[in-house]
Parts: C-alpha cells; structure tokens; sequence
C-alpha cells in the first residue's frame, strides 16, 4: 500500500509498513480496513476492498469523514460521538451498524475498532465485515423455521429431539402445546423418564417395551398410545423416531415426531360404525351380523353350544302396504326396543335384512330345542344350531 492519498499527514516508514501489515491481516481476513485519525475523525487510510466495497475510489473516501458512510438512520450523529467516545475511553469497541455506499445502497456491517499510536498520533484502526449475506441466511433460517412452526401447527404434528447421553430431550413449540405443557414449567418436561410420565398408565408398560426393542435392534419406532396433559385432558398420539448410533453401536440421538390422531380414531370409529351399523334401529346391519357370526364360530371347542336365532315379523309387507313405510320403519325400531329390553345383556342381536333379525346366544344353551331365555316368547319362528 502506499502513502495515503489526498492525505496532508506525515507518514514515516515505520509508520507505513505498519498501515501495510494492518492491510494485509485484512486481506487475509476478507475483511475491509479502515483508518481514521482519532483528532480529525476523518480517514486517512483503506485497503482497497474498502473503498471497493463502499463504491469509491481511494481517493474519493479518504477525503470524506465518518458519519459520510453511515446508513442506519438509527445511529445519527450523536450516537455516533457516543460510539466514538466510548471508543476513546475503552481503546476498543465492536458494534453493528449500516454503512451507505456512494449508489446509495445499504451494507448491514459489523465494525470492531482499537486505538492505535502512530508516530505519536492516535489513529482508530476499524475493520469492517460484511453482514449482508449473513444477515440475508439468518433471515431464510427464521423464515423456515417459522414455516416449520406453522406446518407444525397445521398438522398437528410436534418434533422431539432425544440425547441418549443424558436423556435430555427438546420440544418444538407445538409438542409442548399437544402436550399441554406451559412455558412456566416447560424445564420440568425435558427428559425421556419425564416424557413417560404423560404416557397413560395402562400403555405405558407397552410404549417402553416398544421403544428399547427399537433402540436394541435399530428400528424405526412408531408407537401410539394416550398421554395425560397437564389440563388433565387424554389424546392419543402416534409417536414415530428414527435412531443414530456411535461407531460402537451404542444409541446417540433419536429425533421423532408425535401426532394427535384423536381425530382420525374418531372418524375411523365413526366409518366403521357406518358401515357396520344398521341406520334405522341402531342394531348391527347384514355384513357386521356375517362378521360377528364367523368371529363366534371360530376356534370353539367341539361341545361349546351356540344358539343362532332368526325372527322375522309376518305380515310386514301387507302393515307397509297399508298403512305406508313410515308406520313399517316405526314397528321395526319398537321391535329392535323389545328384543333388547327381553334379551340378556350378553345376547347379540342384529337386523339381517328389512324385516329379519339375527339373535345370537352363547349362555344357557343346554340342549339343541329353544334356549331357556325370555327370547323364545317373543319369536315367531326360530332356528337354534350346534357350533363347534
């Protein structure tokens, strides 16, 4: 570098070789140098990235002052003096400011200056770095990780994070609200044994079992079960993980997800009772009374006895000719009402077509005639089998 141009200074060889050595430790760096004299507070030196970066020559921004590149409005020229004698005071400072190149257009920087003494006169050395692209990646990271957050949200998905080491585990902000689990106690809530704690008992032994058999063989975990919020509200949750090793095999870390998929057992329960259920009299429809039938029959021992009754109602198209379906639907449903007020509580009863119902007894049948139960009073005609 040589002397400082525009500059009525004098400047020594010592002097010089030392602005040198302050340049190439830039250079180094890949950051921008700066020289002010401390009494003038104008600059009087620069590498050349500085004045590269900024839009001007070195001729152009040696002959300007400090608050000439300053674009934080913010930082006007009284924060400026307060800055610079702070500077003063402590012989060092770091700050984060804006700086205005000659187009006009703004640099986020990070300025980190010391005093200096130079033949006999204090200068302030600034180095100057760049944060505009670090600023721009630090802006994506917030803007993804609030997309994170929001897609979170929206899914009624959370995100863990388990250290094997210590058992220590972190929470995304919407597994702390599916768990219910507030900010003021949040710390209480932060390891795996804690995390047991909102399993509900009666699934707890099996979602343990289930996870160190994942963590023995190297599986992925997906277990569901119920937790406990603090509210005292239940939720079933589908809880999955994917597991890290060492290269000894020993478990490093597990990042997993839960989901609240009460919802989706409600609907699954609601479709399945669609389709199983009889919409008129409540009672299970053809296709449940197949199942059931088949369920039953299966794997029963050779003198285990079944009864298997079908009632239909005589004369049930001539009431609908008559007196119209809505006077039929009305005696369907009382005749639903009737055989499960007469029936034990452990008889199966179901609606096999529009007029026919499907009994099923299991308890005091002695004999292959009509089973000893309050049905029998009530049938018109009945068929009782053997299942074995």
């Amino acid at each position: 570098m040589s002397a400082p141009g525009g500059s009525l200074l004098p400047w020594s060889d010592g002097a010089l070789r030392r602005i040198d050595d302050f340049c190439l430790a830039a250079d180094l760096s890949g950051t921008d140098l700066l020289v002010c004299d401390l009494e003038s507070q104008r600059f009087v030196a620069c590498n050349r990235s500085a004045h590269s970066h900024l839009g001007y020559s070195q001729e152009e921004l040696l002959s300007l002052g400090r608050e000439a590149i300053q674009g934080d409005p913010d930082h006007d020229a009284p924060w400026l003096a307060a800055r610079f004698q702070e500077l003063v005071t402590a012989g060092a400072s770091r700050f984060d400011t804006l700086h205005r190149c000659k187009d006009n257009t703004i640099t986020a920087v990070e300025v980190a200056s010391q005093v200096v003494s130079l033949d006999g006169r204090q200068y302030v050395v600034s180095m100057v770095l760049d944060r505009t692209e670090s600023l721009q990646r630090e802006q994506q990271l917030r803007e993804n990780l609030q997309l994170l957050i929001d897609g979170e949200a929206i899914s009624a998905i959370g995100s863990w994070d388990l250290r094997f080491a210590d058992g220590r585990m972190r929470w995304s902000p919407q597994m702390r609200h599916l768990c219910g689990n507030s900010s003021a106690n949040a710390s209480e809530i932060a390891t795996l044994w804690a995390y047991a704690s909102l399993v509900h008992p009666d699934d707890r032994s099996r979602w343990r079992q289930e996870f160190q058999r994942a963590v023995i063989r190297g599986d992925q975990f997906l277990n569901r079960h119920r937790i406990t919020r603090d509210d005292g509200t239940e939720m079933m949750v589908e809880q999955r993980a994917q597991l890290s090793y060492d290269h000894e095999g020993q478990p490093l870390r597990a990042v997993g997800t839960i989901r609240d998929i009460g919802q989706q057992e409600s609907l699954l329960e609601q479709q399945s009772w669609q389709r199983s259920c009889d919409p008129l009299t409540g009672l299970p429809n053809k296709l449940a009374c197949l199942q059931e039938l088949d369920q039953r029959l299966k794997g029963r021992s050779y003198n285990d006895s079944l009864a298997v009754l079908s009632l239909d109602v005589d004369g049930f198209q001539e009431i609908n000719d008559n007196f119209g379906s809505d006077v039929g639907d009305q005696l369907l449903k009382a005749m639903a009402r009737r055989l499960k007020e007469l029936l034990a509580c452990d008889a199966w009863i179901g609606r096999l077509t529009s007029d026919q119902f499907l009994i099923i007894l299991e308890d005091h049948i002695h004999s292959l005639g009509m089973p000893s139960t309050p049905a029998a009073n009530c049938c018109s005609h009945g068929q009782s089998s053997n299942g074995s």
